[in-house]
């Protein structure tokens, strides 16, 4: 194997074992591909950990999962709303109401404002899920993010919201060609 390959394979495994490698050795043109490829793998990692916990601790995936979640904090809410909020399409979250309605944690009923709409709401089963899992799911979340100060926290979820921000700017100005 050629010394080139080693070395990138050897990146490669760092990175998987979570060994930062020293960013001021990549050249800055380079950074926001790396800052790219490692949002993508947190994304990845982080979709497939949540999951995996929704799944063990309430019995439901993980998009059921924050549904049921944001329903219960924020109360009744538009089908529509909450595809915007989750960030999916009506079809996602018509496929979503009708597999949580159909295990009894929401239901949905026509809105007074109208007609055309849909109004979601938590059930008291999913309440009384949410009353028994948040404080180990909070506490869960806890252990993960300790590793920042509530400072770096800050920080990290003021810069998820500019790339969140950018992309749908980008994304909607797609749209307009």
């Amino acid at each position: 194997m050629a010394i080139r390959e080693t070395l990138a394979a050897k990146r490669r495994r760092a990175l998987r074992d979570g060994i930062l490698p020293d960013l001021n050795t990549i050249p800055k043109k380079m950074l926001p591909t790396v800052a790219s490829a490692i949002t993508l793998r947190l994304g990845h990692i982080y979709t497939r950990w949540i999951d995996r916990t929704a799944e063990t601790e309430w019995g439901l995936t993980g998009s059921r999962l924050m549904l049921v979640v944001m329903l219960s904090r924020q109360g009744d809410m538009a089908m529509g709303e909450a595809a915007d909020v989750l960030d999916v399409t009506p079809r996602a979250i018509t496929r979503l109401v009708d597999g949580l309605e159909a295990d009894g944690f929401v239901s949905r009923k026509v809105s007074k404002d109208d007609k055309r709409s849909s109004m979601l709401s938590v059930t008291g089963k999913a309440k009384a899920l949410v009353k028994a899992n948040m404080p180990k799911h909070e506490a869960r979340m806890q252990e993960l993010f300790g590793i920042f100060t509530d400072e770096e926290l800050m920080t990290m979820i003021e810069f998820h919201h500019r790339i969140q921000h950018k992309l749908r700017t980008i994304e909607m100005g797609s749209r307009d060609d």
